[in-house]
């Protein structure tokens, strides 16, 4: 039976503020980008049907899929913000000092990296779909 050993990571604790700053600001930079990401898929896809606008049915899916990726997106950056900040405060009340080199176990990046994936496959299958309604109408 073979049993993988867990990896640690040695590094400045400094490292985990910065990357916690990094996180924040991409967070507050991609929040408005998919508000507004939102509302074009819905206005570039729309056609008119008897007076009223309309998504065609075989873009719901696809469309869903768009903003589930972009909600596991978001998901991805809040979940890094929470988890590097939390290792950098756990530290710090240890009175650990910024240059002073601090170990986590991987199984912290498990979540953020589980999102990371997810978005991908969901941005894929999304396409995969849209492209085969363009194929079809074509």
């Amino acid at each position: 039976m073979h049993t993988e050993k867990k990896r640690n990571h040695t590094r400045p604790l400094s490292k985990y503020l910065e990357e916690y700053h990094n996180y924040t600001a991409t967070l507050s930079d991609l929040t408005w980008k998919l508000a507004f990401s939102g509302i074009a898929i819905i206005w570039v896809f729309r056609v008119g049907v008897q007076g009223s606008d309309k998504i065609p049915n075989e873009l719901i899916w696809p469309l869903f899929l768009f903003c589930g990726s972009l909600l596991f997106h978001l998901l991805h950056y809040i979940l890094g913000v929470l988890i590097k900040y939390n290792i950098y405060c756990y530290y710090v009340r240890r009175n650990k000092k910024n240059s002073d080199m601090v170990s986590t176990h991987d199984s912290w990046a498990v979540p953020i990296h589980m999102c990371f994936w997810v978005k991908i496959a969901l941005l894929i299958v999304g396409y995969i779909m849209l492209g085969l309604y363009v194929w079809s109408v074509i």
